[in-house]
């Protein structure tokens, strides 16, 4: 397939394309690679426009194919809908016309197209978009494409296309006429979600059936975002500004996941098995003796005393929760955007100097005094966009300031045992506020998350396995596994900050608190935020008397708990904190 594609389609003259494209659209530099797996003609991903000449060799003129879908997919990122927050906010005007998550993002992707081509593209180039003659002569419109197709008729009477059914015909002329200036982006939104629905009220079961094929693939937005290499990342700050859960999760559905490589994250949940090491109880996690069955109240259950050598470190590879993968981005976006609102709010991120931080490519759009030309020499003759350079300038608060004096580590350790369901989503973004305000700062960081058994992120494990551990929810029993702890702390040999988030039934509470207050005796800072939504009197009278445990008691942890873990964290971590390491996440 590969030998054949490169026959007929001749990289030069594709990249000569992918060149004039971005030249019209005047775009950020982004960079050209072909995909013969891709199942689409074109795709933007992650800073890398890909395109697959196997689609092209089946057009008539590929190369005036291919120009017309790159304007196509550009003029999705710099117009409409351009960023992920717009799209959010369109996606959320067509749901309250559908009640239908995958219909209203279906809305904003149909939207997109015709507002691309039949407004922009028209208004600049004055003809009729060959990648839509292209598609009908490849095959004939399915499902909800007949009724846009019949909107592209009255736009581009030259196009070769006439509705088989005279209500989409109508429904058509209608739908053009809504799209013609000067009506809002709101209302035409609203239209196409309204006719969406007029078609699932009436049963037209074939219009809705078949996914809807943009012109570039299975109704894949391009976004601004796209064009960068941590795309992911940049779209999640929206993901972070929605707290309803399930909201949340269509989100990342909608407009992550098709961006995301999943496959690639669950491998790295084996790499946990890799680090796994045996910790057997040491003299400084020394178990007290109790007897499994012996019983306790709490809260309406006989809560069960068993010993802390029973919590067992789990193997990554067990893990079966799908959902662990979206939620990471939500706790870690949702504490991203809280640590930075209140970094904002103090005035530490201002800012006014900026450092040449690496090299990168010059392209000819850029300004010609960025130009490095010593370095663009040393890469060999000089050719634009070959083998010119220049430097990638970031932006630094306070001006040159660089903290390097000591910073401490933090060890964060997260209860997710099945009294901790309610409140779970708020505790796991406090537990990431701790975290990320520590790696911020340039602290060492390693977690901990334990119902019955526990998971181990340790000092020199990857971020996102830290971030995936964090995100994980047993809803177990409850067994603080100390003795994890201590062999952490044993590797690090330093100074350490050790947040505690639960809401203190473990089954081991005597002699987890006696190894806790032993390692609290050798000089590390232990903080437990006590969340009272079950009540644990005894447990907590215990915390409250040990010299060597500060307890935050959270009332209402939906309301207090992320801003009393970041008070707490930025009062040891917010002097050192670089808006230089922030930035680059």
């Amino acid at each position: 397939m590969e030998v054949e594609a490169e026959r007929k389609v001749e990289l030069g003259r594709i990249k000569e394309v992918f060149s004039n494209a971005k030249a019209e659209m005047l775009f950020p530099p982004v960079q050209f690679e072909l995909d013969y797996k891709l199942r689409i003609p074109v795709k933007v991903s992650k800073g890398t426009l890909y395109v697959n000449p196997y689609f092209l060799e089946k057009s008539p003129d590929p190369y005036r194919f291919l120009l017309w879908l790159m304007r196509h997919t550009l003029c999705h990122m710099h117009y409409c809908p351009y960023d992920a927050k717009t799209a959010y906010y369109l996606q959320r005007v067509a749901y309250r016309v559908l009640r239908d998550r995958r219909l209203a993002y279906m809305a904003v992707a149909i939207f997109s197209d015709l507002q691309v081509d039949c407004i922009y593209l028209k208004n600049r180039y004055g003809e009729t978009p060959y990648h839509l003659v292209d598609a009908l002569k490849r095959r004939e419109p399915l499902g909800f494409e007949k009724l846009i197709y019949a909107v592209y008729k009255e736009f581009f009477p030259d196009l070769q296309y006439k509705p088989s059914d005279e209500e989409l015909d109508i429904l058509g002329r209608l739908l053009a006429e809504i799209f013609r200036p000067p009506r809002s982006w709101v209302s035409k939104v609203r239209a196409v979600a309204s006719i969406l629905l007029r078609a699932k009220r009436q049963g037209r079961k074939k219009l809705l059936k078949e996914p809807y094929r943009s012109p570039i693939g299975f109704g894949f937005i391009p976004l601004i975002e796209d064009a960068y290499p941590d795309s992911i990342r940049r779209i999640s700050q929206v993901l972070g500004t929605i707290e309803d859960r399930k909201e949340a999760k269509v989100f990342y559905e909608m407009w992550i996941r098709p961006r995301s490589d999943e496959k690639r994250l669950k491998k790295a949940l084996r790499k946990l098995d890799d680090k796994r090491k045996t910790r057997e109880p040491t003299e400084e996690t020394s178990v007290e003796d109790s007897r499994p069955g012996k019983t306790v109240a709490g809260k309406g259950l006989r809560r069960i005393r068993l010993p802390t050598e029973l919590s067992k470190l789990l193997k990554g590879s067990a893990l079966k929760d799908d959902d662990i993968l979206w939620r990471r981005l939500w706790y870690r976006s949702r504490a991203e955007n809280i640590i930075i609102a209140y970094l904002a709010s103090r005035g530490e991120v201002k800012p006014t100097w900026a450092i040449a931080s690496y090299p990168e490519e010059w392209y000819v759009e850029d300004d010609i005094e960025v130009l490095d030309l010593e370095a663009s020499l040393d890469e060999g003759p000089l050719i634009p966009e070959v083998t010119t350079v220049k430097w990638h300038m970031r932006s630094v608060g306070k001006g040159l300031e660089v903290y390097t004096g000591f910073v401490p580590s933090v060890l964060v350790v997260l209860d997710s045992s099945y009294s901790m369901t309610r409140v779970f989503d708020k505790a796991a973004t406090a537990a990431f506020i701790a975290y990320l305000s520590a790696k911020w700062a340039g602290g060492n960081t390693a977690v901990i998350n334990f119902s019955a058994k526990h998971l181990v992120a340790g000092w020199d494990a990857e971020d996102e396995l830290k971030e995936i551990v964090l995100s994980n929810r047993f809803g177990e029993l409850t067994i603080m596994p100390t003795h994890s702890i201590a062999e952490l702390l044993k590797e690090l040999r330093e100074p350490c900050f050790i947040v505690i988030i639960t809401d203190g039934g473990w089954q081991n509470f005597k002699p987890a608190l006696k190894d806790l207050e032993r390692l609290g005796g050798k000089g590390y800072k232990i903080t437990v935020f006590y969340i009272r939504d079950w009540k644990y009197p005894d447990e907590v009278k215990m915390l409250v008397k040990s010299p060597y445990i500060t307890l935050y008691p959270v009332e209402d942890p939906v309301r207090d708990l992320e801003g009393l873990v970041l008070s707490e964290t930025m009062g040891i971590y917010e002097g050192k904190l670089r808006p230089l390491t922030l930035a680059a996440g």
